[in-house]
């Protein structure tokens, strides 16, 4: 099975939002510990210096304390997000965009781009991981075919995915 598809700046930056979505999901945990261990010292701080300046200001550093617990996440996101565009304004990702096409083999995965090819046997490919629009394909923790969906041809995700399933067996 071959198809053929183009990845453009927004799949580029899909990915990079996946990656963030994933390693921030499997960190949950140590998240959230560190995020009310930081919202206790911020609070404990604040109470620390407010107490000699009354109970306005307690009650301000308060304030502050909860809407940071509760928005955080969000703030975070946010800035990440900023980040990652920032960081791919005036980058040369020309060896990772562009027409590109995959062929499922029985050695491996062999894939063609503007500036290159190869094939990726089989075993080196970690894992592999679709969204609605999107199907990553890990070759290493960082690293991954960026799969398009709407650009697709033929237009048929599941085939694709279903014929790479079969054969990694992490996925």
């Amino acid at each position: 099975m071959k198809v053929a598809y183009r990845v453009g700046q927004a799949d580029f930056e899909a990915f990079l939002r996946h990656y963030y979505d994933s390693s921030k999901r499997s960190n949950r945990f140590y998240r959230l510990v560190w995020w009310w261990v930081l919202a206790l010292l911020v609070a404990y701080s604040g109470l620390q210096v407010a107490a000699s300046r009354g109970a306005v200001a307690v009650g301000i550093w308060v304030l502050l304390t909860i809407a940071w617990v509760v928005s955080g996440q969000r703030i975070l996101d946010a800035l990440v997000g900023w980040f990652l565009r920032g960081s791919l304004r005036g980058a040369d990702l020309s060896s990772h965009l562009g027409e590109q096409s995959l062929s499922v083999e029985p050695e491996g995965l062999r894939y063609s781009t503007e500036v290159g090819g190869g094939i990726m046997n089989w075993p080196a490919i970690r894992r592999m991981e679709s969204t609605p629009t999107h199907t990553f394909i890990y070759v290493s923790d960082t690293s991954a075919f960026i799969i398009p969906h709407a650009s697709l041809l033929p237009r048929n995700p599941d085939e694709l995915v279903a014929a790479i399933r079969a054969r990694i067996p992490a996925a």
